[in-house]
């Protein structure tokens, strides 16, 4: 088995944090711009100092280590790969990546509810600092680096309806956007799933969000997403055109605090408040209190700097809240808020659908990789510089030679780097989405640089193991009729092959592949050898 395997994974005690307003991202910063007035000659080095830094933290720091290698059985539903980045500096990253339904998980199941109803593979894609089944003996050590970084948050990794409905492999790369079609389902088809992609069909066959525009005509029942990611809808009394400029949306809360008095589902939220006795509130961005996250809250008491709601936890392994008082900050929208906009009356009516819960799998490419090596490759010259720049004349001309040496070395390396393409070796060939049952081995950890989800990243083995009937898909089970239905069934093809790739990868078939014995290519009786005996034994 082929697998490219550049980064390293973190233990969550040894995670030091991102780079990005790091000390030294900040150190980067402020020689850059020293050497750019005192010392030129030295503002290369820096640079290149500095995307070192970078190259190093993205291989080797922002990976979190969640317990070894481990083994999935799931219906990918979309497939990702550098076409799909955004951005200059996106595009060095060059992994592959799918979003994996794990079985027998229902297309209509949130990431909680994967985590909270998946039996056999739902810890995979949960906080493992909330755990439970089984419990993650990393928990503590997770909790501890949650608290000192502010930079994390777990949100768990849902495939966007926009994804699932678009046409195959048409991107949209807008960067309020960047829809990937998948083709899983049709528009309809997620509708009828509660899937729904609020929008128009472009040219590409991908619905795009119909954002609020200045000076634009509506009746009642249009829908627009405003600059806050909701959805608002035209009253049934409003028609005409909005006005010159975006309004303040109403109903958007933030929370800094909230309290449990005593056990039971009422609580009081901290906020300055303009809600009343009656109103729903969609509770959002909670950092810890993941219960809280898409669930709705009642309000039962309302005063102008709090909020007292009736609210059902959706309780996720030992995610549960306790009696007292927390000083964690969230965010509400009180649904069916009214804002006039010019000769239009919105309605909010919350985020749009947030797709089925999926579990990262990402074959790693080369791209941070090799422009890390380009910029060791260029460090020398950059240095070379610095070191001569202060030399009248002569010194002047060297440092200017080797600093475009270096930069050259950086600019080709980048070259290198963003035309990588990663070893994607999936036993069965292409990975078609809403068709193909995988089974995947892979390191497990919690990325970083992301909103804050667990992944399988490298993917050291993943091989087509059945597919599943389309008509059952569009039902969002895709497992009937399949052995992926039987939880029995599912374990014992998930534990055998995970004990085989397991034996596949172990140093031990390394170290027989590599004898002299077993080194041939067509077959041992053509262009193999036997192993030599030993000597006899002379007495």
């Amino acid at each position: 088995m082929s697998f490219t395997d550049h980064t390293q994974c973190v233990a969550p005690k040894d995670y030091s944090g991102p780079f990005i307003g790091s000390g030294g991202m900040t150190a980067t910063i402020v020689i850059a711009i020293l050497s750019a007035i005192f010392y030129p000659g030295a503002l290369t080095l820096t640079l290149i100092v500095g995307g070192i830094g970078y190259c190093r933290w993205w291989l080797y720091g922002r990976l979190v280590c969640l317990g070894g290698d481990r083994c999935i059985i799931g219906l990918p539903l979309g497939v990702y790969s550098q076409a799909n980045a955004v951005g200059f500096l996106g595009k060095f990253d060059t992994d592959f990546s799918a979003d994996i339904l794990l079985a027998p998980s229902l297309l209509t199941d949130s990431i909680q509810d994967v985590a909270a109803k998946n039996a056999l593979q739902g810890h995979m894609i949960q906080d493992q600092r909330f755990a439970n089944n089984p419990a993650n003996p990393l928990a503590g050590d997770l909790a501890t680096m949650y608290a000192n970084y502010s930079n994390l948050a777990f949100t768990g990794e849902a495939e966007s309806p926009a994804d699932l409905v678009g046409a195959a492999g048409q991107i949209d790369q807008d960067n309020n956007l960047n829809i990937g079609g998948q083709g899983v389902l049709t528009p309809a088809q997620g509708d009828s799933l509660g899937l729904a992609a609020p929008g128009s069909l472009n040219a590409q066959g991908l619905v795009v969000p119909n954002f609020w525009e200045a000076n634009t005509f509506h009746i009642p029942g249009d829908q627009v997403s405003d600059s806050n990611g909701a959805l608002q809808m035209c009253t049934t009394y409003s028609e005409g055109l909005s006005g010159a400029s975006e309004p303040a949306w109403a109903g958007l809360i933030s929370i800094s605090a909230w309290s449990l008095p005593a056990p039971g589902t009422s609580f009081t939220f901290t906020a300055s408040n303009s809600n009343a006795v009656g109103d729903t509130i969609l509770l959002s961005d909670f950092r810890t209190s993941l219960f809280f996250n898409k669930q709705l809250a009642k309000v039962t008491a309302a005063s102008p700097s709090s909020i007292t709601a009736d609210v059902t936890p959706l309780a996720v392994g030992s995610e549960a809240p306790t009696v007292g008082s927390f000083s964690e900050g969230g965010s509400g929208l009180t649904l069916g808020a009214l804002t006039m906009d010019n000769a239009i009356q919105w309605s909010a009516q919350g985020p749009p659908p947030s797709g089925p819960g999926t579990f990262e799998i990402e074959f790693e490419g080369s791209g941070v990789w090799d422009l890390y090596q380009a910029l060791l490759t260029a460090l020398p010259a950059a240095g070379f510089a610095a070191a001569v720049c202060w030399i009248p004349v002569v010194g002047w001309i060297i440092c200017l030679v080797a600093s475009l040496v270096a930069i050259a070395i950086v600019g080709i390396g980048a070259l290198i780097a963003q035309n990588d393409t990663p070893t994607v070796t999936v036993s069965g060939g292409t990975i078609h989405p809403g068709q193909d049952v995988l089974f995947v081995r892979g390191r497990w950890v919690m990325d970083s640089a992301h909103t804050g989800w667990n992944e399988l990243h490298p993917v050291i083995a993943a091989q087509k193991i059945g597919t599943v009937d389309h008509a059952n898909v569009v039902t969002g089970d895709p497992w009937i009729g399949t052995d992926f239905a039987d939880p029995v069934k599912l374990k014992t093809k998930l534990d055998a092959m995970c004990d085989l790739t397991a034996e596949a990868v172990s140093t031990l078939t390394a170290n027989n592949q590599a004898q002299p014995q077993n080194q041939w290519t067509l077959h041992p009786l053509v262009d193999g050898c036997t192993q030599t005996p030993p000597p006899p034994v002379i007495k």
